[in-house]
């Protein structure tokens, strides 16, 4: 879709297009002294500006590497295209001489193959070709695919691209064909395959449009977090402020400037876009609102065992929810259709993967190409797909990780004596998570004094409650009980019966407050207390959680308080993680996967810098500026929850590991604030890191920390 992007440069001052991209880390090629060999139809005129020469570096490919390029031609209609073939791949003469390649198909409409120069190493592989559709980049002089106008038949569109991408394949003699496409690319991909299912060998989608409606969808919840203020109205759909906002967050976003997107322009093709998609990003009012291709491509997947991977952006504006509930749709029916072989004869139906690109959002960041490329090479040659936080491009300087989290659980050690029992609560929690054992003096509840104080407040309809002071209370007790059931009734853990009395009183009027806060205590302390068993504690029927939400909705006036109510969905049900997912009844499970589905579908939001203070509201002051501490602490207790629900082979969890252990290879502790104010940011990131590497992670107080300056894999 970056052929938005080009009609939105002409309207912006220079000083609005941002700094380039400076990526820390660089694709994994390196430029060659050796040139590759190539056909003379790879050289372009003295005058071809630079973007519209080759779409790659050519000095990035292996020596040995062939190049053949075909020009454009009006009169056959065939479009400029290039086949690259590594040292090894079976090409002459720029042909295939086996009948196999691997072909990158642009998205836009109307943008060129130069947004798949990632793509390039794989040609190490397999025959690689990229190509430029009808009217568009070095296809410019060509006539538009698209046919009748806006209001014009999308099939016959369609059917056009699919006859051009037969054209470029039959040039280069491919039979059998391993297609990749990227945005509106991915619609051509899926057409192609349906008409030529027994030629395609494989289906690889990223950010793929199946579906106008589903893109005008996805558009307009993104919308709903575009004001400063939940009491502004929402701006119209197609508003070109807007429009433009949403493009910087969910098309660019924070890794992709307007300069980068510069680089990749071509000619792009305004009346393309406008024709097949519309004028605006978010808008798709174009031939693209009538194309719908799910019910296609599950045939595909069912009848041809066809395989397909999806991939997309934590960021992208196809969101990651969007493309596991697509894969969901194409596994269905998977088990029970083992026995049967498909019209390609194959005994097993492959599972459809999907990778999330951590940094990305609709554009591929440069520092995520790699992970793209090992898992997009894995797939075509039919190799084991490795989740992307176990590639050994997902390194983080051991030393740095572990000294934050030695760090991290000195200051909870301390923790573990403070007065306070609201900060004494977190290091409690902490060990719960991870070592599932008290601390060596014990758990310390609130005081008696103090404890009777807490009562007055309760019984007093006018006194403020500090809700932070009662979930410790509830909570040092519930953790109590977790670790040794026995303590339940144990007086110096369980609050005196006259405050829970009191309590209990109290939560009634919290259940209907207006206050998300107190919203959502009301179901944080009241599910405790139900867990507890104590008399007359709220009782929380199944997806009682939604109801709360809704009264307020919560959902978009304060987007990070749900994703907080999301998370204790589970944190609650199976006692703050100890009873295994396995163990927890079957419709209990199945809320709590419900619940961890929103809690996805919320989760790009936390990252974005832009709207910071809307994606916060009620968690942070109006007017707070973007802070790492305060996004990953949100981060760090949705990675535990994904994980604890999904496994650590489900793709957003691999995503945020990596965004996770860049994070804590950065962070500069500080002990002391760490105590007064990042309590529960320190024992859910603790808690999280144990999870994932699968031990206790309790580093010995004082303990020499290993490994030097080794690099670790995120596992």
């Amino acid at each position: 879709m970056i052929a938005c992007v080009a009609l939105l440069l002409a309207t912006l001052p220079t000083q609005s297009l941002g700094q380039p991209l400076q990526s820390n880390t660089p694709l994994t090629l390196t430029k060659h002294t050796t040139s590759p060999s190539s056909s003379p139809t790879c050289t372009f005129p003295p005058d071809t500006p630079p973007t519209c020469s080759l779409p790659f570096d050519a000095s990035l490919l292996l020596p040995g590497t062939q190049m053949h390029c075909v020009a454009a031609d009006v009169s056959s209609l065939m479009p400029w295209a290039v086949l690259i073939c590594g040292p090894g791949q079976p090409c002459l003469n720029g042909v295939v001489t086996d009948g196999k390649a691997l072909v990158g198909i642009h998205g836009g409409p109307g943008q060129s193959s130069n947004e798949l120069q990632g793509l390039v190493p794989l040609s190490e592989h397999v025959p690689l070709i990229l190509y430029d559709q009808g009217h568009s980049g070095r296809s410019y002089a060509l006539p538009t695919p698209s046919s009748g106008g806006v209001d014009g038949d999308i099939e016959v569109t369609m059917l056009n691209y699919v006859v051009e991408l037969r054209r470029v394949l039959q040039t280069f003699n491919v039979e059998s064909v391993h297609v990749l496409g990227h945005s509106f690319g991915a619609s051509i991909a899926i057409d192609y395959a349906h008409q030529y299912p027994q030629q395609t060998l494989s289906l690889t989608l990223l950010s793929p449009t199946v579906d106008g409606a589903w893109w005008r969808e996805d558009a307009d919840f993104h919308r709903n977090y575009l004001t400063d203020d939940v009491q502004q109205p929402l701006p119209e759909v197609g508003d070109p402020d807007a429009s433009t906002e949403l493009l910087m967050r969910w098309v660019l976003g924070p890794e992709v400037s307007m300069v980068d997107v510069q680089a990749l322009m071509c000619r792009a093709s305004g009346d393309v876009y406008e024709t097949v998609w519309g004028k605006n990003e978010d808008l798709p009012n174009g031939q693209v609102s009538r194309f719908h291709r799910q019910d296609r491509l599950v045939r595909l997947k069912q009848k041809y065992r066809m395989p397909v991977l999806l991939g997309c952006g934590l960021l992208d504006e196809a969101p990651p929810i969007r493309m596991l509930n697509l894969a969901k749709a194409l596994n269905e029916g998977d088990e029970g259709d083992k026995g049967d072989k498909g019209d390609k004869g194959d005994d097993a139906l492959p599972p459809t993967n999907v990778v999330v690109l951590p940094h990305s959002a609709h554009i591929i960041a440069d520092k995520d190409w790699p992970y793209y490329i090992t898992t997009v090479g894995a797939f075509v040659q039919q190799q084991p797909i490795l989740p992307i936080a176990s590639t050994n491009k997902a390194t983080v300087p051991l030393k740095d990780v572990t000294n934050t989290i030695r760090s991290m659980q000195q200051s909870l050690r301390e923790l573990e004596d403070d007065p306070s029992v609201d900060r004494r609560s977190y290091p409690y929690l902490g060990r719960l998570l991870t070592l599932k054992q008290a601390p060596p003096h014990g758990l310390k509840q609130l005081g008696a004094k103090d404890m009777a104080d807490l009562l007055i407040r309760l019984e007093s309809p006018n006194e403020p409650i500090d809700w932070d002071v009662v979930q410790a209370v509830v909570d040092v007790w519930y953790i109590g009980v977790m670790l040794d059931p026995s303590r339940l009734n144990d007086a110096t853990l369980r609050p005196p019966d006259a405050l829970l009395e009191a309590l209990c009183k109290q939560m009634k009027t919290y259940e209907t407050s207006r206050s998300p806060i107190d919203r959502i205590m009301y179901y944080v302390v009241g599910f405790g207390l139900q867990r507890l068993n104590v008399p007359n504690a709220p009782v929380f029927a199944p997806y009682n959680w939604q109801t709360i939400a809704q009264g307020l909705r919560m959902k978009y006036n304060n987007p990070v308080v749900y994703i907080y109510l999301l998370t204790h969905v589970y944190i609650y049900n199976t006692d703050f993680g100890t009873i295994p997912m396995k163990d927890v009844s079957g419709n209990v499970r199945q809320e709590i996967q419900d619940a961890v589905d929103e809690l996805i579908q919320m989760t790009p939001l936390v990252f974005q810098e832009r709207g910071f203070g809307r994606v916060f509201s009620g968690m942070v002051r109006p007017g707070a500026k973007y802070d790492l501490d305060t996004v990953y602490d949100c981060v760090s207790e949705i990675f535990f929850t994904v994980t604890r629900v999904y496994g650590k082979e489900h793709p957003v969890a691999n995503a945020l590991a990596v965004r996770m252990y860049e994070w804590m290879s950065t962070r500069h502790s500080n002990n002391e604030a760490d105590k007064e104010s990042h309590g529960h940011l320190l024992a859910v990131t603790v808690g999280a890191y144990a999870v994932w590497e699968g031990s206790t992670v309790y580093i010995p107080s004082g303990g020499a920390v290993s490994g030097g300056g080794e690099q670790v894999v995120v596992r």
